[in-house]
């Protein structure tokens, strides 16, 4: 048996002779005897194995083996000693449940499903969110919600309303525009009338008729300015504005010429 120092971390090379003692080693990387031993070999260091959810927490030596945990999010299965030999992974909650629980190296997860009038829409809450309530303006509910999804608010009432005062604007401009143009309409017929009966107007002889004939040898030249006296040689047929007074001095210049 070896008996260096506290015998931990060698084994026995040679065993003792009647004559020699007991020959110990330092164990070999990769082995380790943790108490006084009369082993030949040391004792192969433990592996933690990923695929069993374990992790190195502390690595072998000589005089100790390595030390292995479950990994983050696993809790143990099986236990070797005061190691754990196999790990599973925390049992994740379903949407519509809370964490009770938080899962530990030793335990597992506990889930809860959500009391009514909450909702958990992953399921990694510790609490379940209050459903959501549409009072906003012009708000409405167009989905009631579930223990996985809140209530859905939707704001298509707002449209309508904007909608409505659009439509109700454009018809009253409409009326007032409609108003607005029979009121001006009278206005501007008597103002065509005032401007065709004003004494800016020019007025317009009538039509010059001198016929040519027999005695009696005095006829008369009717026009709007006034009646000409004259003898009958030419027809005349004329129309133009008349002069302020009623006398048009280029038309008693003709008649002159005809009773010429």
């Amino acid at each position: 048996m070896c008996s260096v120092g506290d015998s931990s971390g060698y084994r026995v090379k040679e065993a003792c002779g009647e004559l020699t003692g007991t020959l110990c080693v330092p164990c070999d990387p990769g082995t380790y005897t943790a108490h006084l031993n009369g082993l030949s070999e040391c004792l192969q260091c433990r592996v933690c194995d990923p695929a069993m959810g374990l992790v190195t927490r502390q690595k072998c030596s000589r005089k100790e083996n390595t030390v292995c945990v479950c990994d983050q999010g696993h809790f143990c299965i099986s236990e070797d000693g005061d190691d754990c030999a196999e790990c599973r992974p925390h049992t994740p909650c379903q949407p519509g449940q809370r964490v009770r629980a938080r899962g530990t190296e030793w335990h597992d997860r506990m889930c809860e499903d959500c009391p009514p009038g909450t909702f958990s829409a992953s399921g990694a809450l510790e609490e379940c969110q209050p459903w959501s309530t549409c009072s906003g303006p012009f708000q409405t509910q167009s989905d009631p919600g579930t223990s996985s999804s809140d209530v859905t608010c939707s704001s298509w009432g707002l449209y309508v309303f904007v909608s409505s005062l659009v439509i109700v604007g454009l018809c009253v401009l409409t009326i007032l525009g409609m108003r607005m143009k029979k009121r001006q309409s009278p206005g501007k017929a008597t103002a065509g009338e005032a401007r065709s009966s004003g004494p800016s107007s020019p007025r317009h002889c009538d039509s010059v008729s001198v016929l040519q004939g027999d005695p009696p040898r005095r006829h008369y030249f009717t026009r709007s300015c006034g009646p000409h006296q004259m003898s009958p040689r030419w027809l005349w047929r004329r129309q133009r504005p008349c002069p302020p007074g009623g006398n048009d001095p280029l038309t008693d210049r003709w008649l002159q010429e005809a009773d010429v």
